[in-house]
């Protein structure tokens, strides 16, 4: 059995090393700021502080196929918020996210989610608002995927899942009225993607790499290239939907093997040679988009859709999610709601996509209590239609106290993934279970 000391003296050591971080992220933010502040009285502006740390343990049930990989991995995650707002409109928002993890699969980072300016106007019918600095931008509607999301790159080495995104340097202009919602974006920083390290559990085969030199960008600019971006939102009837358009540097990467054998690459085994990785090239590309959602009673229609050039070999692609959610209410006479979900994945490139999700069908079910805690279950599925594998996801989440929170969730394969699916394939002995502890305040 795995003594505790050890561990527990490893926390320590990073709770003391995030302390300290917090305490130079925020004498940074302080400093970004203390020429406005000073610039006006103190007294017109409202300081306001929120924030959660999070501990985290995942487990998994079976050996990892490269012997340098762990069986359970630690973190530890501190985000807290600055929100600095001037009586007469304008404010100030900061928000970084800082990890550690006992194992070393790329877990410690830190990254800066939020740190803008903003400031807003209105006329008789028009709203502005505009935002300068580092932001997250979310776009989609659907639940499995969202191929519309494209501002923020995805954190990978944060959650497995893509659910994390880091922060994107921008300027953001929003008008709206009785027209609807117009965004304009200038992305003027790329962000390479993060992914699980050599020694990092769910990661491809070969490992991809995130050194500088590994990472190569299409474009003479590289990661300078000033991106734009846009969408539009506006509702009819029972129909919300948006139109959005990106060109620029794409945020998903294309992978090309180094310094790896024709035998390392076809091995049913992770390399144990870190040598042989995967480089990350990103491309130029444009990218229109189309989100929809239908609401009917208490049915949700859902749809993405995107077209992308610059991907594939004959220039361009699409790719769709379309699907809904049903919610059942009142489960039995109780206070208890049921949600179901059902969606299909389709990327025409198949098996030349560059996500896992190239032809899926996404089936889920989430019953939530609506009891004092917000306790809830949701199971979900992914059955790939092409290759056969299928997954499943378990997620129980409950809060504790006013301040304290308990997620559980379990990852496995219910078919296991061929050689042929080669997303999955380096994953096939990664079935785990993940407990997290999050304290708000």
């Amino acid at each position: 059995m795995t003594s505790l000391k050890p561990v527990s003296a490893e926390f320590g050591k990073l709770l003391l090393r995030l302390v300290m971080f917090a305490r130079l992220f925020s004498a940074a933010f302080a400093a970004s700021c203390a020429f406005t502040v000073a610039a006006q009285d103190v007294s017109n502006w409202d300081v306001q502080t929120a924030g959660k740390v999070a501990v985290k343990g995942r487990f998994f049930s079976d050996n990892p196929l490269n012997p340098s990989q762990s069986s359970h991995h630690g973190e530890l995650t501190f985000e807290p918020t600055i929100y600095l707002e001037h009586s007469g409109g304008n404010s100030f928002a900061f928000r970084p996210h800082l990890r550690a993890g006992r194992s070393q699969a790329n877990a410690a980072a830190a990254d800066i989610r939020e740190a803008y300016f903003l400031t807003f106007g209105n006329t008789d019918t028009i709203e502005w608002e505009f935002r300068l600095g580092i932001d997250q931008v979310f776009w989609g509607t659907t639940e499995a995927t969202n191929l519309v999301n494209i501002v923020n790159q995805i954190d990978y080495a944060a959650d497995p899942f893509g659910d994390e995104r880091l922060g994107q340097p921008m300027a953001h202009g929003t008008i709206a009225g009785d027209f609807g919602i117009l965004n304009l974006l200038l992305l003027p920083y790329h962000r390479p993607r993060t992914f699980p390290g050599f020694e990092g559990r769910f990661r491809a085969h070969p490992w991809i790499s995130d050194n500088s030199s590994d990472i190569l960008y299409e474009h003479a600019d590289e990661e300078r290239h000033i991106d734009f971006a846009a969408r539009y939102g506006a509702s009819i009837g029972f129909l919300d939907f948006g139109i959005s358009a990106f060109k620029g540097t794409a945020r998903e990467p294309v992978h090309l093997p180094i310094d790896c054998s024709a035998r390392q690459i076809l091995s049913p085994i992770l390399t144990q040679n870190n040598n042989c990785r995967l480089q990350q090239i990103y491309r130029q590309i444009e990218q229109g988009g189309l989100d929809l959602q239908l609401t009917v009673g208490d049915f949700l229609g859902k749809a993405e859709v995107v077209h992308r050039s610059g991907f594939a070999s004959d220039g361009s692609y699409n790719a769709f999610v379309v699907g809904g959610e049903y919610v059942l209410y009142s489960i039995f006479g109780s206070n208890a709601d049921l949600t179901l979900f059902g969606e299909w994945i389709h990327d025409e490139r198949r098996e030349n996509a560059t996500n896992a999700l190239q032809n899926d069908l996404f089936l889920a079910a989430r019953y939530n209590l609506n009891d004092v805690g917000d306790t809830s279950f949701t199971v979900s599925i992914v059955d790939d239609l092409d290759y056969s594998t299928q997954t499943l996801n378990l997620l129980f989440e409950r809060r504790l106290s006013d301040s304290v929170s308990i997620d559980l969730e379990s990852f496995m394969f219910l078919k296991s993934p061929t050689a042929e699916d080669r997303a999955y394939f380096p994953l096939r002995d990664d079935a785990f279970l993940e407990v997290s502890l999050v304290y708000g305040f």
